[in-house]
C-alpha cells in the first residue's frame, strides 16, 4: 500500500463513494434506511436479518435474495423459530438458494444463539466468530449494520475496491492481504458512518469498480486511484483469470449433483431408494455405468457426512448399497 495515499486522499476518496451512493446506491429489504420497523414489525436494523441476508449473499444473487429472503422470514420470522425448525423443512424452505450446507449452519448458529444467549445475539467478536458459519467478515457485519459499530468489514467487493485504490493491481481479480485491507478500512471510516460507509463501498464495487469490467474512465475517484492507470496502457480487463477446475461427473460439478440430488428429496417426504435417486437424477437414455454408480453412491455418502441426507437401512460393512433410502434430515 501507498500510506502517503491513503494519509492525503482518503478523505476525498471516503467523500466520493459516499457522494455516489447517495445518486446512485441499491435498495435491498435488509439495509436500514432510517429508524423503525418494516410492515413485519422487525426492526430494520434487527441483526436476525442481518444473519439472514449475509449468509444467503454469501454465494446467491443479491437479486435471487431479494426474492427469497421475505418467504424465508414468512416460514421462519425470528431466531428462535428458526433453531427448533426440522433441518427437512429448512432445506425445503431454502430451495433455489444452492449450497444447501449454509442452510445446516445457519440453523446450528440459532440453535446456540437461543440455547447459550437466551436468544439474543452476542455483541462480542470472538462470541460471533464462533458460531458455525460465521467467519470474520460476517461477524463484523453484524457489528457494524445491525449494533452500528464503527468497525471496519471488508467483503470481496469491499477487498476489491480498497486493492485497487490503494495497492497497485496488475490483474482483474487481484487483491492484497486481508489484515492489510482491515487495518487499511479501519483508518478510513467516515465518523459515524460505518453503516453508509461500507454499503457504499459494497454498492461501488458492484456497480462501479467490478471484477472483470471496471469502469474506471467514468469513476469518480479515478484521479485518486493508483490502479486505474497502467504502464503502455494497460487496462485491469487485459489480464484473463484462470478459472478453478471443480471435481466433476458426466460433465458437470459434483456441486451440481449434490443439489440435485437434495432438490429431488425436497418433493420426497418419504425418502426414496438410492437406485431411485440415481435413475431420477440422469438421463434414461444413457445407462448409468458401474463406474457412474460408483460415483454417485460416493456423492450420497458425502452427502450424509455432511448432514445433508439421512439414509436408512442397516449400517454394513461396504457402504450403502441400492436398496437403502435415502431422504432429507429430520
Amino acid at each position: 500500500m501507498n500510506p502517503e495515499t491513503a494519509r492525503r486522499f482518503g478523505g476525498e476518496v471516503a467523500e466520493g463513494i459516499l457522494d455516489w451512493y447517495g445518486r446512485e446506491g441499491r435498495l435491498f429489504p435488509w439495509r436500514r434506511v432510517g429508524e423503525g420497523r418494516d410492515r413485519r414489525g422487525l426492526p430494520l436494523h434487527d441483526p436476525y436479518l442481518i444473519l439472514l441476508s449475509e449468509i444467503m449473499l454469501q454465494q446467491t444473487q443479491a437479486a435471487r435474495v431479494v426474492e427469497k429472503l421475505p418467504e424465508f422470514l414468512e416460514t421462519f420470522p425470528n431466531v428462535e423459530r428458526l433453531a427448533s425448525a426440522s433441518k427437512a423443512d429448512l432445506l425445503r424452505a431454502w430451495q433455489g438458494m444452492g449450497y444447501n450446507s449454509r442452510a445446516l449452519r445457519l440453523k446450528a448458529a440459532a440453535e446456540i444463539i437461543v440455547n447459550n444467549f437466551n436468544g439474543e445475539f452476542p455483541r462480542d467478536f470472538k462470541q460471533l466468530r464462533s458460531l458455525p458459519g460465521i467467519g470474520r467478515y460476517t461477524a463484523s457485519a453484524i457489528l457494524c449494520f445491525a449494533f452500528g459499530e464503527q468497525i471496519p468489514v471488508v467483503d470481496v467487493n469491499i477487498a476489491r475496491v480498497l486493492s485497487r485504490i490503494f495497492f497497485k493491481c496488475y490483474t482483474p481479480l487481484q487483491r492484497f492481504r486481508e489484515d492489510d485491507l482491515y487495518d487499511l478500512d479501519a483508518t478510513l471510516i467516515p465518523s459515524g458512518e460505518s453503516y453508509r460507509w461500507h454499503q457504499a463501498l459494497m454498492d461501488f464495487g458492484a456497480v462501479v469498480c467490478t471484477a472483470r469490467s471496471p469502469s474506471c474512465s467514468s469513476c469518480p475517484i479515478k484521479d485518486y486511484c493508483i490502479s486505474a492507470t497502467f504502464p503502455l496502457g494497460h487496462s485491469l480487463f487485459d489480464v484473463q483469470s484462470i478459472r478453478k477446475e471443480e471435481p466433476s461427473f458426466r460433465g458437470f460439478p459434483r456441486r451440481i449433483w449434490r443439489g440435485r440430488v437434495v432438490e429431488l428429496l425436497r418433493g420426497a417426504e418419504r425418502g426414496m431408494r438410492v437406485a431411485e435417486v440415481m435413475e431420477s437424477l440422469v438421463d434414461s437414455t444413457q445407462p448409468l455405468s458401474e463406474l457412474d454408480r460408483r460415483e454417485l453412491l460416493a456423492i450420497l455418502s458425502r452427502l450424509r457426512e455432511d448432514g445433508l441426507v439421512e439414509i436408512t437401512g442397516v449400517v454394513r460393512e461396504g457402504g450403502l448399497k441400492e436398496f437403502d433410502v435415502v431422504r432429507l434430515p429430520t
